[in-house]
């Protein structure tokens, strides 16, 4: 479980960075069409100025959302299956893990979407911690 989250993080840096040179590259091809006389924005602004599109923007909250529920999940699935069973961490561990690959594409379209990734997310690092917490309780 653990090689799929850093797999699912090395796959969202990538995405993030690609976004940004994408973006940066389009705004350059822009600024030679107008008049020869525009400036494009450079890569630092596109990067970390906020001069981005919309795509840079899902590309830093993917990766920024991701390393902030990072702790919980890890914390989550190494204690649920060490107290519980290794079974139920796999299986909350893979939900975890498909919920947050989609996050990217609900948070681009927007709106409402968003709870598609983030809640069930939610609940399979809550559903193991209460797993742990149960057994803890009845020993």
């Amino acid at each position: 479980m653990t090689c799929g989250w850093a797999a699912l993080l090395y796959a969202f840096l990538f995405f993030q960075s690609s976004c940004t040179f994408y973006t940066y590259q389009k705004y350059k091809k822009e600024a030679k069409k107008k008049d020869g006389d525009s400036k494009a924005p450079s890569f630092r602004q596109v990067k970390y100025e906020g001069k981005g599109s919309k795509l840079n923007l899902c590309a830093n909250r993917t990766v920024g959302n991701y390393l902030e529920q990072t702790p919980a999940f890890l914390l989550a699935i190494w204690m649920c299956a060490i107290f519980v069973d290794v079974e139920t961490a796999i299986l909350y561990g893979w939900l975890w893990i498909l919920f947050r690959a989609i996050y990217p594409i609900v948070f681009y379209i927007g709106g409402l979407f968003l709870f598609v990734s983030t809640i069930p997310a939610y609940f399979c690092v809550w559903y193991m911690l209460w797993r742990v917490v149960a057994v803890a309780a009845a020993t």
